[in-house]
């Protein structure tokens, strides 16, 4: 990927995206596919004023496990540990990103029923967090870029490397 262009578009999600001010906090909520790209925003929202910045990674891959073998009654509990930390850091005025690129086929085979007592425990879990960023009491930005996942699925005929140059080309009109 083209390193000038990550760069640019890291700063326009901190500088206008989140807007981060002198002293606030950045909470960044990233697949670890990611990486790369999430720690330039992390770099950047310091050098434009962050006091901290933490990132929660998310493993796809190993939610896929989870949902695939673990037992029933997990999908109906969510972490205090991740609750008390989500309603803190909105009650600290904190800024939220996230970035969003889920593998478009990873999680086909699970059983839909567990994806949704597991999304509907965290909702009720973390309301509070919830409700302060839908009626903006916090700043909070949803961003994506491509990857690997994305480009086999938009261009399976071509190799992973022109998958890839070619997704992100399109995107971003090189």
């Amino acid at each position: 990927m083209n390193n000038e262009l990550l760069e640019k578009y890291a700063l326009l999600l901190v500088k206008t995206g989140i807007n981060i001010q002198k002293d606030q906090t950045l909470v960044i909520n990233s697949p670890i596919e990611c990486a790369s790209f999430t720690r330039i925003v992390s770099r950047i929202a310091y050098i434009e004023g962050a006091r901290e910045v933490v990132i929660n990674w998310r493993d796809e891959l190993s939610s896929r496990i989870k949902f695939m073998n673990a037992p029933e009654e997990v999908f109906c509990e969510y972490p205090d540990w991740q609750r008390d930390f989500y309603v803190s850091s909105a009650r600290k005025g904190a800024a939220f990103l996230s970035i969003s690129a889920s593998d478009p086929e990873l999680m086909k085979d699970v059983n839909p029923e567990r994806m949704s007592k597991a999304n509907k425990a965290a909702s009720t879990a973390i309301k509070e967090y919830r409700d302060r960023l839908m009626s903006n009491k916090n700043v909070w930005c949803v961003a994506s870029i491509p990857t690997l996942s994305w480009a086999k699925k938009v261009f399976p005929e071509l190799s992973e490397d022109k998958a890839m140059e070619k997704l992100w080309n399109s995107i971003f009109k090189k």
